[in-house]
Parts: C-alpha cells; sequence; structure tokens
C-alpha cells in the first residue's frame, strides 16, 4: 500500500470527488459518539421517525428488546439508555462499518460493558472501530490488536477468540498512538 492511501473494500476513497465521498460516508459508515444527537424534547419513536419508518423502528426495538422505551422522552433516559437508543439508530442505517468514537467515556464501567456487549451482539456482520483511552475493556472481544505510534506499525499482537465472527478495531488516541483491535466479521 502506497503512502497515505486509504483503502475500503480495496478502493482508494482519496480519489473520490467530495461528493462521492461524501455519498459513500453516508451510504457505507455509520458514527456513533459520546454525544448523542437525539433530541431531548421528543420520544424516542419521533427521534427515530425523523431518519426511518416506523415498521424498520419497530422492528428494530424489538429485536433489541428496547421496545418499552419507544414512547418514553428522551431526557428521562439514562445515560447508558440514551447510548443504547443512538446504537439502534445506527443499525437502522444498516451501514458496513459503525465508528464508535469514546461512546463509554461517560458511563461507569458496568454500563459501558453492557454497551460494547450490546453492539458486538447487535452488529455481527459490520466492521466495527473503537476509538477510546479505555484499552482494557475491549480485549475480551478482539482477535487482533494493533499499536500504531506516529503513523508507524509499533506492534500487531493476534488474540484467539473462537466465540464471536465480529470485526472490530479499537483506537487509543493518546500522544499520536493508535491502538487498534481487530475481530474478525463473517465477511473478511
Amino acid at each position: 500500500m502506497e503512502d497515505k492511501q486509504v483503502l475500503f473494500n480495496n478502493i482508494d476513497i482519496n480519489t473520490f470527488s467530495y461528493s462521492k465521498l461524501l455519498d459513500y460516508r453516508k451510504n457505507k459508515i455509520s458514527l456513533i459518539s459520546q454525544v448523542d444527537d437525539l433530541f431531548i424534547d421528543k420520544t424516542v419513536l419521533e427521534n427515530l421517525l425523523i431518519f426511518y419508518e416506523e415498521k424498520d423502528i419497530i422492528d428494530i426495538l424489538n429485536k433489541t428488546k428496547l421496545y418499552h422505551y419507544k414512547d418514553r422522552l428522551i431526557s428521562s433516559l439514562s445515560g447508558g439508555e440514551r447510548q443504547r437508543i443512538a446504537i439502534v439508530k445506527e443499525l437502522l442505517a444498516n451501514t458496513e462499518v459503525i465508528l464508535c468514537d469514546e461512546i463509554t467515556s461517560a458511563l461507569d464501567s458496568i454500563t459501558s460493558k453492557e454497551i460494547l456487549k450490546f453492539i458486538i451482539d447487535n452488529f455481527n456482520d459490520k466492521t466495527i472501530i473503537f476509538i477510546s483511552h479505555d484499552v482494557s475493556m475491549f480485549k475480551e472481544y478482539v482477535d487482533r490488536m494493533l499499536h500504531i505510534s506516529n503513523g508507524k506499525l509499533i506492534s500487531n499482537t493476534l488474540y484467539k477468540i473462537a466465540t464471536s465472527n465480529h470485526k472490530v478495531i479499537k483506537t487509543n488516541k493518546r500522544k499520536n498512538e493508535l491502538i487498534t483491535f481487530l475481530k474478525q466479521s463473517k465477511r473478511s
């Protein structure tokens, strides 16, 4: 791979026009961040109806066992409950890649593990990228860890995990260092 290539499905996205890159981002990559983009004065259903059809929303709320939140105001939900709803929103987007940026940083360790398990259980055929400062939380779920510092691969550690077919990439942003964890998806 040449310097500064960014390959996605073996296509260098740096060759894309701006509009094609935006379209690719919209249709291929979802973002879940530590700050959700839900409207606090609306119900869960009202928030999701902005983007998706009610039938699809009801189906995914049932599948994820979150249907009982459907009529609750976002403002009445705990941090962990809100994060689950934000995750459901990205499940509905049905993209190939889910980018999770510091999604557990404001949550306690028990809720953080529940959120991580929720993501792993519900995105079983997706590539998942986690950006976080908490490396220890992700180790039990990954197949591979890549440590990158100043743009250079420092280490590549293989872990043996037989319980899942997910791909998880874990990134640690600290002093230009990236720690990446990989979990193989069904597509790989």
